[in-house]
């Protein structure tokens, strides 16, 4: 920009309008400009000492306050994600329902174990689309529909859809893994947590960025942790989780999951995040990988 200078960038917005407001307050001009993921505060060349030094006062005078951060606002494109999230569970379930193509939905696409382990890799993907009631698919949709919102806001609307479906197909993998052979299970609940645990681990990362205190660092990661336990173990009783044949073991597979993902992938996901087109490119590729595993399934059962 022809005679302004970059002096400051950050990542919260309510940051930069303040260094915009304290250089308004002296009368030099000044400009804010929004990239991807930051905002850059620009000024005249002749007034970056000016603008540095009451920049600097401000800061010393507000040092023992800290940030409040804002809460995220729901966007158009996190909208969308819902909507997308809830139609491919409903519309699975229809299809699941109806024997469509003349496929035992639930015969090929549960979680089974024992086939898992001898190598039919797509069960722990397409059991994420498949429900065993009503009350199973609404609950899952509706609290699938709001962590897949949250997490657009933290690492954009397709990447949200994409980890929920690794987190969950991992989260079934690694319970697998536990249970052994013998097993079998079904649901989207695996995804809700991975999602949930995305959430958390996009957001611990952006604070660590940003340097942020350790508490406030890890203040979402609890704040999940808390909620995993009162929703996704169905509370702290364990006859409560006996009679309600809650999987906790897939739940917290998809919760840690989701974790990892969300804590290493928050930095690409934040450069591509005001990005539609990559972002439907990632959430084109989930969607082409659910494809993939029930084609799978469809051709392992044609053979069997």
């Amino acid at each position: 920009m022809d005679g302004l200078r970059a002096i400051r960038t950050t990542a919260r917005k309510r940051q930069a309008r303040d260094w915009s407001l304290v250089l308004s307050s002296q009368g030099l001009a000044h400009d804010v400009v929004e990239g991807t993921a930051e905002w850059t505060l620009y000024v005249a060349e002749e007034d970056v000492l000016k603008a540095l030094r009451e920049l600097s006062l401000y800061d010393q005078e507000n040092r023992s306050w800290p940030w409040v951060e804002e809460l995220p606002m729901v966007s158009g494109s996190s909208w969308l994600a819902v909507t997308a999230w809830v139609a491919m569970l409903v519309g699975m379930d229809l299809l699941a329902r109806s024997q469509a193509f003349g496929l035992d939905w639930f015969a090929s696409g549960r979680v089974d174990s024992g086939r898992i382990l001898g190598g039919e890799w797509w069960r722990t993907i397409t059991a994420l689309t498949l429900h065993s009631g009503l009350g199973h698919l609404l609950s899952n949709a509706l609290w699938g529909g709001l962590f897949v919102a949250l997490a657009g806001e933290s690492v954009g609307a397709g990447f949200a859809c994409a980890l929920a479906l690794v987190s969950g197909a991992a989260g079934n993998a690694l319970n697998v893994m536990f249970q052994g052979a013998g097993h079998v299970s079904l649901g989207a609940s695996t995804s809700v947590f991975g999602v949930l645990g995305v959430l958390a681990g996009a957001r611990f990362r952006a604070r660590s960025l940003r340097g942020s205190r350790l508490w406030r660092r890890f203040a979402p990661v609890v704040a999940a942790t808390f909620l995993f336990l009162f929703s996704g173990v169905g509370g702290v009783d364990p006859k409560q989780v006996l009679a309600s044949r809650i999987d906790v073991e897939a739940h917290l597979g998809g919760f840690l999951a989701g974790l990892i993902l969300g804590a290493c992938l928050q930095p690409l996901a934040s450069r591509f995040q005001a990005s539609a087109r990559k972002q439907g490119l990632v959430a084109s590729l989930a969607l082409a990988l659910l494809a993939l595993a029930w084609f799978a399934a469809s051709r392992a059962q044609g053979h069997a």
